[in-house]
């Protein structure tokens, strides 16, 4: 019995060990590319994309059928409706068809880009995010043990008649509130860990622990230029780059109009119906094509206005993740020194109810706020500049979005 038990001991041991896994920040772009359930899908799309390209090639080839023949024989007038099934490769429209798709797949691939920077932009703020809330329960657990230190001497001399029995009852209630503080921390922290589990494609169970990051010196940071970061953005803006793709199709669109007398095409504009089949296709007779093109011109003024959208939008969040830089790193020597001067008022009054003078609890609770604010603002400060350094790295497509996307590695 004891060899089956120990053999039932280590395997639930190893199960345990199985689902614990302790991620790093640096191990996110590759567990985002690898694992993110909608990345995966993206890519999946993109590699569609690019198969339909060779489908469309496919096509050209000619696919004589020989019924299709005698029926032209028969009647002459039966070409117009039959010309793409006798010889693909002659249509014209064909060719701007596959065309059309090679450049879809280029914009398909910056779309597939965009959502990957995206994902990890969204797992690492969520990293960081937890790691702000493990900081800020720290915090809680050391004001926490500040009034159980200064209970056990207010309890000491209560017993003695020293001190009011109402400064030992407020000090106990404060210890109280702040074991609720500790346990709701706890519950957010672990939802917080269930949902980058998730993002990350991990199974259900999986118990997910955080290494910590290397803090900056926020004091000695140099301020950001906005204006240097927002064209290197827009430069290296995939969304910006998919919407260029979209229009390189609309001229290939139009010369379909041009040659639709020969025949129309058959093949969608790309993946899943294309992402330009609302528009109308040639009709082969021409009577159409006016109204045609004239929709078309307004679908290149529609994905043109959608570009300067994307570019201000762009602009405005290099804008925003800078503010936030800057002033986290203008304002915090203020908050150094107020932690200082808190931590210090703290320290004197546990120093004189040692040597016995009473308690006043008043300023010793304003001591202890004002200390909490100090290093609750300190915390988030520095993450606020990892946050925004994290924003402005997506937006310019350096550090962790620098590396290339699976799509490109698989080229």
């Amino acid at each position: 019995m004891r060899p089956l038990l120990l053999i039932v001991m280590l395997l639930v041991g190893q199960l345990a060990f199985a689902n614990s896994v302790q991620l790093s920040i640096n191990d996110l772009t590759d567990k985002v590319s690898r694992q993110n359930y909608q990345v995966l899908a993206k890519a999946k799309r993109v590699y569609q994309a690019k198969e339909s390209i060779q489908e469309a090639r496919g096509r050209m080839l000619p696919s004589l059928n020989l019924w299709r023949i005698v029926k032209i024989a028969v009647d002459p007038t039966s070409w117009v409706d039959s010309i793409t099934d006798i010889a693909p490769f002659l249509v014209p429209a064909n060719g701007f068809r596959l065309e059309q798709r090679q450049v879809l797949y280029s914009a398909d691939r910056m779309g597939y880009r965009a959502l990957w920077a995206n994902e990890i932009l969204t797992a690492r703020s969520l990293y960081y995010k937890i790691l702000i809330d493990q900081e800020l329960l720290a915090v809680a657990q050391k004001t926490r043990k500040d009034f159980e230190e200064v209970y056990e001497t207010v309890r000491a001399r209560v017993s003695t008649g020293a001190e009011k029995p109402e400064i030992g009852r407020e000090i106990e209630f404060q210890i109280i509130g702040l074991k609720e503080d500790e346990r709701q921390l706890e519950l957010l922290i672990k939802g917080s860990l269930d949902a980058l589990s998730l993002s990350l494609g991990y199974p259900t169970k999986t118990k997910l622990s955080l290494k910590a990051v290397a803090m900056p010196n926020v004091g000695s940071l140099k301020k950001l230029s906005v204006d240097s970061l927002s064209t290197k953005a827009l430069a290296q803006s995939p969304e910006i780059a998919q919407m260029n793709q979209l229009l390189k199709v609309i001229p290939l669109i139009q010369q379909e109009y041009n040659y639709s007398f020969f025949g129309g095409s058959s093949m969608s504009r790309g993946v899943r119906g294309g992402v330009f089949d609302h528009l109308p296709n040639a009709d082969g007779l021409s009577l159409a094509n006016g109204p045609a093109r004239k929709i078309v011109a307004t679908e290149a003024s529609v994905l043109r206005t959608e570009r300067t959208g994307i570019a201000e939008t762009i602009k405005r969040q290099v804008k925003s993740a800078v503010d936030t830089y800057n002033s986290s790193v203008e304002f915090y020597s203020y908050h150094e020194k107020r932690l200082a001067l808190s931590t210090e008022n703290i320290e004197q009054i546990k120093i004189r109810i040692s040597v016995g003078e009473k308690l006043d609890l008043p300023n010793f609770l304003q001591f202890i706020h004002s200390r909490n604010t100090a290093l609750s603002t300190i915390v988030q400060a520095r993450y606020r500049v990892l946050l925004a350094q994290d924003k402005i790295d997506r937006l310019v497509f350096a550090g962790a979005y620098g590396s290339k996307t699976p799509v490109q590695r698989a080229r």
